[in-house]
């Protein structure tokens, strides 16, 4: 495939004809647009489809609801982690039970849970440009730019560090060329429930290394 219409092609993977997991009825008039993770909750009623909302940096969550079409019956299994994009009025709070309209919804780059590994040296990652990184509940939710080459991610937790108060995690980006640059919108979902509901935990470290190098966050955990 040309390279360039190859890019194009990865840049619309929520925003164009890639999205081809699902279409969304959108009335945008007044509104604004924002991203948003979500899990697949099952049907509501009169047609519309349940979502679950983990609010960043809480572990609050709420129920909305939304009218998607899922094509050739490819409906996601109930608590799948998706990328949807939704749309608000404006000056309008996002509260549970809400129905938003939504214009878009896709599967994610990468998905999984935490591994837990020995750990004798900081893992190798191959550049991102981070977006956004925040805790949403159970979750570390990302948004990032990366290479439109194959490539794996994940979340590992250092096991030494597994039953102090604030274990440490590492995002890694593995590719068989890790030089390439980074240049695709790249959604990524990772659940954290055991390394958080883990009774001493407090906070968890999570080192990330983007392409202005290294750099560890800090999220606190209330209980």
């Amino acid at each position: 495939m040309n390279m360039k219409i190859k890019k194009l092609l990865s840049l619309c993977v929520l925003f164009a004809s890639v999205l081809s997991f699902s279409s969304c009825d959108s009335e945008t008039s007044g509104t604004y647009t924002t991203l948003a993770f979500v899990n697949y909750g099952g049907s509501g009623d009169n047609g519309s489809v349940r979502f679950i909302y983990s609010e960043p940096n809480s572990d609050k969550t709420l129920t909305l609801y939304s009218r998607v079409s899922f094509l050739e019956g490819k409906t996601p299994e109930i608590g799948t982690r998706l990328i949807g994009r939704f749309s608000l009025d404006y000056g309008v709070e996002i509260k549970d039970g809400m129905t938003l309209d939504c214009t878009g919804i896709s599967t994610l780059n990468a998905y999984g849970d935490v591994a837990v590994e020995n750990i004798n040296e900081n893992p190798q990652s191959a550049p991102l440009y981070i977006k956004s990184l925040m805790r949403c509940g159970n979750y570390l939710d990302l948004y990032c730019l990366a290479s439109y080459n194959a490539g794996k991610m994940k979340v590992v937790c250092d096991a030494s560090t597994l039953d102090s108060d604030s274990p440490v995690l590492y995002l890694v980006y593995e590719m068989d060329n890790p030089d390439t640059i980074s240049e695709v919108d790249y959604f990524a979902s990772f659940n954290i429930s055991s390394i958080i509901n883990r009774p001493n935990v407090k906070k968890i470290k999570l080192v990330t290394s983007n392409n202005n190098g290294e750099k560890t966050l800090e999220y606190e955990i209330r209980k």
